[in-house]
C-alpha cells in the first residue's frame, strides 16, 4: 500500500500510456478512471501554476450534439486541471433539460459549473474581475460549488457545445503557456488570443448532395478564410497574465496577429495545428464556410472519409455513426432549435443572446440518467385482434458495469434481436425491455440509440422479472408497479398505462424474449391470430395455455468444420423442451391459470393441446411456421451467456456432412424469415473475437451477481474459452505440475473427490499428471477416461503403481513416463512442460484422488512463490504445505452414516508437514536433490539457504476425505466433549467451506455418503461399515409409531434387521430367468439358497444396495410392527431425519406422503 502512495501518479501515467498498446481496449472510460485517482476536485490545482477556464453556451438543442462533441471531448482531456462552465437557458421550466445538466456533469468527473444565465460572460470582462463573479453570483448555479470561483493567471477557452478540441488540447496549452511564463517574467502583463490554424468540420449530409442526408454525414478539414477571425474558431482561448489589465472595451474581431518580437498584448496566435472540430448542424450555427466543391475536390472528399473519420476519433474521441446521427436528427426535429451564440468577441454590450422559449414535452417520458432521452409518441393500445400482447425482455440487470460484457451482449441485441422485432409483420405489441437503474452510461445510451424509431418499446431501469406465468401475469396491477416517471428510459408511460387498462374483458398474450434471442417475422401475427380463433371456442372465457416455438436455429461463435469461420455456425436447436425465446402465456379473462413456470417442464408437466381432453384449460400449443423449414426463433449462443447451456466452447466436436448441409441451407433464410442480414453476423462475430478475452472475464465476474447461478460448471467453460491447451504456459515465468495418484480401491465414477476442486481452479496454467494403479476395475477406467475427455485442463494419464520419484526436472522422468504407459493425453504437452522446468522455477503439488485444494490454490501459490522469488538463490529448494486442513467423513463420531458426512478441522500432532495434502515441492532451477531423499527427511525452514527445508502456509486451503481402504489412519473422529459439540454445531459452516472454497456442493457429499455405504463401490478391508448389519439385502423400514408407542409426524424409518426373514422375502426381489429356464413345478422361493460357482439354478444373490423400504401397516404385514432394536435406539432416533432424507431422496416419499400416512393408520387404528 505504501508502495503504490508513494508512486501513485507515476504508475498511472504509464498505465494510462499502456492502454492502447497491443490487446488493450484503449478505452476511454477506463483511461478517465485512471485521470480520476491523482485529480482532486472541488478546488483549483495546476502543476504550472495557471488557471484555466473553459466556457461553454448549450441550449436545449444542443443536447445531442453536445454528448458526441463537446463532452466526449473534455472528457477524455489528458489532463483534467481546468474549470469548465457550462451556460444553460431557462432549464426551470424543462425537467429534462435540467436533469441532463447535471447528471452528466455529476458523472464526468471534471470540476464543472452548470450556471442558469442567457450567455457566457461577457468578452470584455476578465474571468478573475469582481464583476465577472458578480455575475455567476446574480444567476441561479444548478450544478458545482461557487467556491471554484477564485483568482490567478486566467486561461478561458470558448467552446461551443457542438464543439471538441483535441484530447491533448487543455494539456498541451499549459504546458505552452507555462514555459513561455517561466522564460520571461515580463509575460505578466500580457493578454492575448490563441487559436487553432485548422479545424474538422462535420455536416449530416450527403456530400453529393446538400439536400440529401446521411446516415452517417462526412468530414471535412477548414483552412479558414480571411473573413473568418480568429476568434471565430472551435477552442479560441484568451489568454491573461496575473498583472494585465484589459480594456473596458474592445472588439476581438480586430485584433491583430501578434509580432514576434513584441509583447503580447490585445492581438493573437495560431496554433499551427487542427485542434478543433465542429458540427454543422442546420438551425444550431451559421454555415459561414458552406462548401463549393468541384467533382474532382468531391470524388477527393467522399474518397478521404475513413481517414477523416479515424483521425477525429483517435484526436479528439468523437466517432458519428448511424444511431448518433439519427439521435442528432430527430432532436432537431422534435424541438425547435436555438442557435449557437457567436463566438466570444462578437456579441454587443447590451446582448444576452436570448433563446426561444423551448416546447414543453407533449409525451410523459422520465428523465433519463445519461445524456439521451428519448419520446415517443404512441401513447394508446390499438390491436386488430382485441388483444394485449406484451413482449418482455431483460438486459444486464445486475450487472450494471460489465463494460465489456455490456457491449458483446447489446452487440448481440442490435444483431439477432431487435431486426427480428421491429420488422414482426404484426407491430400492434408493446415490448418491455428491462435494465438495471444504474445501468452503465455507455451501455445505456447505445441500447436507447439502437431503438430509435420505435414507438411500442418502454426501457424500463429495474431489476424486477416480469412473466406471464406468475401473479396472473400483466392483468396485475404490481405487473407494471416498477414502471413509473423516473423509471422509464425509453417509451411513453401512457402507452404501459393503457396497455393494462385494455387488460380488462380481454385475452392477454405474454412473450418472452431474450436479449441476445430474436422471433420470426409472422410471430407476433401467428400468435395473436391463433389466440384469437382458440379462445373463440370458450365462451366461459376461461381458457390458458401456452405457446412453445418448434423449428429454431442456434447461432455457435465456432464451426466445428472451419477453425477460421468469420461467421461461426448453425445448428438446429432442441424441441423436446419449451425453449425461452417465443414462450408464451395466454390467458382469456376468466382464467385463474397455474402454468408451470420453469420452461424446461413446461412439455414435461403440461399436456399438449392436441391431446387434452379439457380443452386449452392449461395446455401447450406449438406456433406453426409458414413453410416447414422456416425457423421461429433464433438463439445465440455465445460465451455472453449467463448459463453457457448449449455453447460450444472450441471448434472441436463431432459434426457429418448433414449438420453442414443445415448450415449452408440455413444462412439465405436468415434475412427472409428473420431480417438478419449475413453482414451483421459476420460483423457481431469479429466483435466477439476481438474482444473474447475481456468479454469473458467480465462473464466471470457476473457469474455470482444476484439472480445469476454462480455455477462452477459454467466458469469452467468460460475459462476454456481462452486458456489453450497443449503446451507450457505461464504468465510468472513458472512451471507448475501436480501430481496425483489414483489407488486401486478407489471407484473414479463415484468417489473421484480431486476432480471439481482441480478443475474449477482460478488459474489452468499447470500440467495435471494422475498416475493410475493397473488394477483398478473397468468401471472406474470408463469413467476416467470420459471425464479426461471433457477436461479443460492440460492433463494426462499414465498407468503406473506409483508416482515417480525424484524431480519432475530430471532427465531420467521422461524414461521414468514412457509412452506405452499413457493412457490418456499427448507425450509431446508432458515434454513441454518438461524442457521449460529446465530453466526455470518449478513447483509440484502433491495429492491424492480422495483429496483435495481449494479453488484459488494454484493461483495463490504461483503468485506468492513469484513474488518471493527475489529472497531465494538459484539452487534453493523446499516444500511448502498447508497449516491445516478439513477431514471428511461419511458417518458421524457414533457411527451414523448423516445425509453430508462429517466434517472436521484436521488436527494431527504425529503428522509431518509434507504429508498433508497439497504439499508443494518448490524447486530453483539450479537445484539438486540429493539422491535417497524422502520428504519426512525435511525441517523448518530458518533464515539459512532453503535446502530441504518446509514453510507453512498459514492456511487451511486443503481438505481429504478419510475413506475406508484408502487411507492409512483412523477414520472414526476422535474428539469428545465440548470439542465435539462445538463441531457438531460448526457442521453447517464447514460445509458451506468445501461448497464456497472446494467447490464440493452437498449434492457430491450425499453422493459420496451413499457411494460409501452401499459398499460396493470400494473394497472394505475392516468388513461391513455398519458392523451389526447381516451382509445382505440392507433395506429400510418405516413404522407408523415410535418404539414407546407415540405417533410422531413423519412416522419412524429404521434400518431392517431380521435374520429369520428369508432374502427373497424382502421387498423387490427380482427373479431372473435365461430364455430357456424351467422352474420346477413346486418350487418355492423360499426354497432357494445363496449362489456358488455352479451354475445358477433357483439360487439367490444379494445386491450389496439398500434400494428397498417398507411401510409396516397394521394388519397388512406379519411381523411385528413394533421396533425391536434395543442399544442402537439411541442412535436411530438421532438418526431420523437422515432417513427421511433417504426416502425422499432415492424413493421420491415425500415428507407430505409420510404425514398423510400417519394420519390414515391412526385413523383407521
Amino acid at each position: 500500500h505504501k508502495y503504490l502512495s508513494d508512486h501513485l501518479q507515476d504508475l498511472v501515467e504509464e498505465n494510462l500510456k499502456g492502454q492502447c498498446t497491443k490487446d488493450h481496449s484503449c478505452s476511454e472510460g477506463i483511461k478517465k478512471k485512471l485521470k480520476a485517482l491523482f485529480f482532486q476536485g472541488g478546488k483549483w490545482q495546476n502543476k504550472h501554476d495557471l488557471v484555466h477556464v473553459v466556457h461553454t453556451f448549450h441550449p436545449f438543442s444542443a443536447l445531442a450534439a453536445s454528448k458526441y462533441f463537446s463532452f466526449e471531448a473534455m472528457e477524455s482531456q489528458t489532463t483534467y486541471e481546468f474549470l469548465w462552465i457550462i451556460y444553460v437557458k431557462d432549464a426551470s421550466s424543462n425537467y429534462v433539460y435540467r436533469n441532463q445538466m447535471t447528471k452528466r456533469p455529476e458523472k464526468s468527473g471534471l470540476d464543472v459549473l452548470v450556471v442558469q444565465t442567457d450567455g457566457p460572460v461577457s468578452s470584455t470582462v476578465d474571468f478573475r474581475s469582481p464583476e465577472a463573479i458578480s455575475i455567476f453570483s446574480n444567476h441561479t448555479l444548478l450544478y458545482g460549488e461557487m467556491s471554484l470561483l477564485e483568482s490567478f493567471l486566467v486561461l478561458e477557452t470558448q467552446l461551443g457545445a457542438n464543439e471538441a478540441i483535441t484530447k491533448t488540447f487543455v494539456a498541451d496549452l499549459q504546458n505552452e503557456t507555462a514555459k513561455r511564463w517561466q522564460d520571461d517574467a515580463n509575460n505578466d502583463k500580457s493578454w492575448y488570443y490563441h487559436c487553432t490554424s485548422e479545424y474538422y468540420e462535420w455536416r449530416p449530409f450527403n456530400p453529393a448532395n446538400m439536400e440529401e442526408e446521411s446516415e452517417t454525414g462526412f468530414w471535412n478539414m477548414v483552412t479558414p478564410p480571411k473573413v473568418e477571425k480568429c476568434v471565430e474558431r472551435p477552442g479560441t482561448t484568451r489568454i491573461v497574465g496575473p498583472k494585465a489589465t484589459l480594456p473596458s472595451a474592445y472588439d476581438a474581431l480586430e485584433l491583430e496577429p501578434c509580432s514576434p518580437d513584441e509583447e503580447r498584448t490585445g492581438c493573437f496566435v495560431d496554433t499551427g495545428k487542427p485542434d478543433g472540430a465542429r458540427a454543422m448542424i442546420p438551425g444550431l450555427v451559421k454555415d459561414k464556410n458552406p462548401l463549393k466543391l468541384s467533382p474532382r475536390g468531391l470524388s477527393l472528399l467522399v474518397a478521404n472519409q475513413k481517414n477523416l473519420r479515424e483521425d477525429v476519433t483517435a484526436a479528439f474521441n468523437v466517432y458519428m455513426d448511424k444511431p448518433r446521427v439519427r439521435a442528432i436528427r430527430d432532436k432537431m426535429k422534435k424541438h425547435e432549435t436555438d442557435t449557437i451564440p457567436e463566438p466570444i468577441g462578437q456579441q454587443p454590450a447590451d446582448s444576452s443572446s436570448p433563446l426561444e422559449s423551448t416546447r414543453n414535452l407533449e409525451t410523459s417520458i422520465a428523465p433519463a440518467r445519461s445524456n439521451l432521452t428519448v419520446t415517443t409518441a404512441l401513447d394508446t393500445w390499438k390491436n386488430d385482434y382485441d388483444i394485449v400482447h406484451i413482449l418482455y425482455s431483460r438486459f444486464m440487470q445486475h450487472q450494471p458495469n460489465l463494460l465489456e460484457l455490456g457491449k458483446a451482449r447489446l452487440e448481440l441485441f442490435k444483431t439477432f434481436c431487435l431486426p427480428t422485432i421491429s420488422h414482426q409483420t404484426n407491430p400492434q405489441f408493446l415490448w418491455i425491455i428491462r435494465t438495471d437503474p444504474e445501468l452503465n452510461p455507455i451501455l445505456k445510451d447505445g441500447l436507447l440509440e439502437s431503438l430509435q424509431g420505435m414507438e411500442n418499446v418502454a426501457v424500463i431501469g429495474s431489476n424486477e422479472v416480469r412473466k406471464g406465468s406468475v401473479d396472473n401475469g400483466f392483468r396485475n396491477k404490481k405487473a407494471i408497479a416498477d414502471i413509473t416517471p423516473e423509471s422509464i428510459f425509453y417509451g411513453n408511460l401512457d402507452l404501459v398505462l393503457s396497455f393494462q387498462e385494455a387488460t380488462a374483458g380481454r385475452i392477454v398474450l405474454e412473450t418472452n424474449l431474450d436479449a441476445d434471442d430474436g422471433l420470426g417475422l409472422t410471430f407476433m401475427e401467428t400468435t395473436q391470430s391463433l389466440a384469437k380463433t382458440t379462445f373463440e371456442k370458450i365462451p366461459s372465457k376461461n381458457g390458458w395455455f401456452n405457446f412453445c416455438v418448434g423449428r429454431h436455429l442456434e447461432w455457435q461463435y465456432f464451426a466445428p468444420w472451419d477453425k477460421h469461420t468469420d461467421r461461426g455456425s448453425f445448428e438446429l436447436g432442441s424441441t423436446h423442451i419449451c425453449v425461452t425465446p417465443g414462450l408464451s402465456w395466454a390467458t382469456q379473462p376468466n382464467a385463474v391459470p397455474g402454468f408451470t413456470v420453469q420452461h424446461h417442464l413446461v412439455k414435461q408437466d403440461t399436456p399438449s393441446c392436441k391431446a387434452s381432453n379439457k380443452s386449452y384449460l392449461g395446455c401447450w400449443m406449438e406456433v406453426p411456421a409458414p413453410r416447414p423449414q422456416d425457423p421461429m426463433a433464433i438463439r445465440a449462443r455465445t460465451p455472453t451467456s449467463t448459463g453457457m447451456n448449449g455453447v460450444k466452447v472450441s471448434h472441436e466436436g463431432d459434426w457429418g456432412p448433414k449438420a453442414k448441409a443445415l448450415d449452408d441451407e440455413t444462412w439465405p433464410l436468415l434475412e427472409p424469415d428473420l431480417a438478419i442480414p449475413e453482414s451483421l453476423v459476420k460483423s457481431s462475430h469479429k466483435y466477439l473475437k476481438d474482444h473474447l478475452e475481456l468479454l469473458v472475464a467480465e462473464n466471470l465476474k457476473g457469474q455470482c451477481t444476484k439472480d445469476h447461478s454462480c455455477s462452477e460448471g459454467i466458469k469452467k467453460k468460460l475459462k476454456s474459452l481462452f486458456f489453450e491447451k497443449g503446451s507450457w504456459i505461464n504468465k510468472h515465468d513458472l512451471v507448475h505440475v501436480l501430481h496425483m495418484e489414483v489407488p486401486e480401491k478407489l471407484n473414479l465414477s463415484k468417489l473421484f473427490i480431486s476432480w471439481e476442486p482441480v478443475e474449477t481452479q482460478t488459474v489452468y496454467e499447470f500440467l495435471w499428471i494422475l498416475y493410475v494403479d493397473p488394477n483398478i476395475d473397468q468401471d472406474s477406467m470408463n469413467s476416467l477416461m470420459k471425464r479426461l475427455r471433457r477436461s479443460p485442463l492440460n492433463v494426462v494419464a499414465f498407468q503406473t503403481d506409483q508416482a515417480p520419484t525424484g524431480s519432475f526436472r530430471d532427465a531420467e522422468t521422461l524414461t521414468r513416463l514412457p509412452t506405452r504407459r499413457l493412457l490418456f493425453g499427448e507425450m509431446s504437452l508432458v515434454q513441454s512442460y518438461h524442457e521449460a522446468s529446465q530453466n526455470r522455477t518449478l513447483l509440484e503439488t502433491s495429492l491424492r484422488a480422495n483429496e483435495a485444494i481449494t479453488k484459488t490454490f494454484v493461483g495463490d501459490i504461483q503468485n506468492k512463490t513469484f513474488d518471493r522469488l527475489g529472497q531465494f538463490g538459484s539452487s534453493d529448494w523446499y516444500y511448502q504445505c498447508v497449516s491445516e486442513y478439513l477431514e471428511w467423513r461419511h458417518e458421524t463420531p457414533l457411527g451414523v452414516p448423516p445425509a453430508h458426512g462429517f466434517v472436521s478441522i484436521a488436527k494431527r500432532p504425529s503428522e509431518h508437514c509434507t504429508n498433508r495434502p497439497g504439499t508443494t515441492l518448490i524447486t530453483m532451477p539450479e537445484a539438486k536433490i540429493p539422491d535417497g531423499w524422502a520428504k519426512e527427511d525435511a525441517k523448518p525452514c530458518g533464515n539459512e539457504p532453503r535446502a530441504g527445508c518446509y514453510t507453512e502456509s498459514g492456511e487451511r486451503n486443503a481438505a481429504r476425505m478419510l475413506l475406508p481402504g484408502i487411507v492409512d489412519v483412523p477414520i472414526a473422529y476422535q474428539g469428545q466433549g465440548s470439542e465435539l459439540e462445538r463441531l457438531t454445531q460448526d457442521q453447517s459452516d464447514l460445509r458451506e467451506d468445501l461448497h464456497e472454497n472446494f467447490a464440493l456442493e452437498r449434492y457430491h457429499l450425499r453422493h459420496f455418503v451413499k457411494s460409501v455405504n452401499g459398499n460396493r463401490l470400494i473394497n472394505i478391508a475392516r468388513g461391513p461399515l455398519l458392523p451389526d448389519l447381516p451382509m445382505c439385502l440392507v433395506i429400510s423400514g418405516m413404522e407408523n409409531e415410535t418404539p414407546r408407542g407415540v405417533p410422531p409426524a413423519h412416522g419412524f424409518a429404521s434400518i431392517a434387521k431380521r435374520p429369520s426373514e428369508h432374502c427373497t422375502d424382502r421387498p423387490g426381489t427380482t427373479l431372473i430367468t435365461m430364455p430357456e429356464a424351467k422352474i420346477p413345478d413346486g418350487w418355492t422361493k423360499e426354497d432357494s439358497k445363496p449362489c456358488g460357482n455352479e451354475p445358477r439354478t433357483g439360487c439367490y444373490t444379494q445386491s450389496g444396495e439398500r434400494n428397498g423400504a417398507r411401510a409396516l401397516l397394521p394388519g397388512i404385514v406379519d411381523v411385528p410392527i413394533a421396533y425391536q432394536g434395543q442399544g442402537g435406539l439411541e442412535r436411530v432416533t438421532q438418526d431420523q431425519p437422515n432417513l427421511r432424507e433417504d426416502l425422499h431422496e432415492n424413493f421420491a416419499v415425500e415428507r407430505y406422503s409420510l404425514r398423510e400416512m400417519v394420519k390414515t393408520l391412526n385413523g383407521i387404528d
